[in-house]
């Protein structure tokens, strides 16, 4: 769950939500999000891309790209506590992505990827794509499954699962959408995975494993919008919150699409035989509106009751969710990081 949320300023955070991270020009900070402190800062290194590897005190970093020693070709592993670089990772190509798991980091660059052992940082495997993915979508799964999910097309909706262990393709999920992704993510139990296409108005979840054809869809809206960030909750999986181009956070329950299949007849009785295949009516359950089209992340809080939004400007904002299922979210706490 990361931004590059301005040409000055990189947010993000773990994948526990309970950390915030804020990469500048001059250097990194670490926040705490409840209670919301400060807990690290560093001005060694101006930072254009940053990943935390999960449950250490270690952080992969890209420099900004002002002077060579932030060169934007060059991975930084860092050890936080110690304000200590452990090994520098070089590239012929700018960097786009760095993604980290407690076994694996992926460097993503515009025609490949590079797959390291994160414990010696040991060269493990190059995957080459068949089209440049020059906005370095990808995502990596935190638990379950060790893989890695990106773009199988330039100009289709099709999503590559790779598996990061066996260091081979898992499955593919082809037509996910109609047209090129935008974004993806994994659910915090490993179980789905998350996307949105280039027009931003249908979020489709699947399950990974290759066995289980159980699917969801839901409407964000009827006009095309840039998705900032889609993110599950991490207690449960069944929330889901996708932050938009025109200053929203849409907040979906997989539950309210149990159920709701598509119109059949035909071919599509056969389809209709899935688990579940989501309509594209169902819509968002509470939606939070930020007042400003604005570049945002969004996450949950740990209980999930509260839905975490970070903006490029350097606020962050908690939501308290409707209790009854549906309603209005309430704005509990409002902070600035920068």
């Amino acid at each position: 769950m990361e931004t590059n949320a301005s040409s000055s300023s990189l947010l993000f955070f773990d994948i526990c939500t309970d950390f915030i991270y804020v990469g500048t020009r001059s250097g990194y900070k670490i926040f705490k999000t409840d209670p919301f402190t400060l807990e690290h800062a560093d001005d060694t290194i101006g930072c254009r891309l940053l990943s935390s590897v999960p449950h250490t005190y270690f952080l992969a970093a890209v420099g900004e790209g002002r002077h060579p020693t932030e060169s934007q070709r060059v991975v930084h592993i860092i050890n936080v506590s110690k304000k200590k670089e452990i090994v520098s990772l070089p590239f012929m190509i700018p960097v786009l992505r760095l993604l980290t798991n407690k076994s694996r980091i992926a460097v993503v660059l515009e025609s490949e990827i590079h797959i390291y052992d994160i414990h010696y940082v040991n060269f493990l495997k190059k995957i080459e794509f068949t089209a440049k993915n020059p906005k370095g979508i990808a995502a990596i799964n935190s638990s379950g499954k060790n893989l890695l999910a990106y773009p199988g097309s330039a100009d289709k909706g099709d999503i590559v699962l790779y598996d990061c262990s066996a260091l081979q393709v898992y499955r593919e999920i082809r037509n996910a959408h109609k047209g090129p992704l935008q974004t993806i993510a994994f659910s915090p139990n490993g179980e789905l995975i998350a996307s949105a296409s280039e027009k931003g108005t249908i979020i489709k979840v699947h399950a990974v494993d290759k066995t289980n054809n159980t699917s969801y869809a839901f409407r964000r809206g009827v006009n095309n919008s840039i998705i900032h960030c889609i993110s599950f909750d991490s207690r449960t999986s069944t929330l889901l919150a996708v932050s938009s181009g025109n200053g929203t956070v849409h907040v979906f329950n997989l539950e309210d699409g149990k159920g709701n299949k598509n119109p059949s007849s035909g071919w599509r009785d056969y389809l209709s035989s899935f688990p579940v295949v989501g309509s594209t009516n169902v819509r968002a359950f509470t939606t939070i509106p930020l007042g400003t089209p604005i570049k945002s992340l969004c996450a949950f809080s740990f209980d999930s009751t509260r839905v975490y939004v970070l903006t490029e400007d350097g606020k962050f904002s908690q939501y308290k969710l409707p209790t009854n299922g549906r309603g209005e979210a309430q704005l509990v706490r409002h902070d600035t990081l920068f």
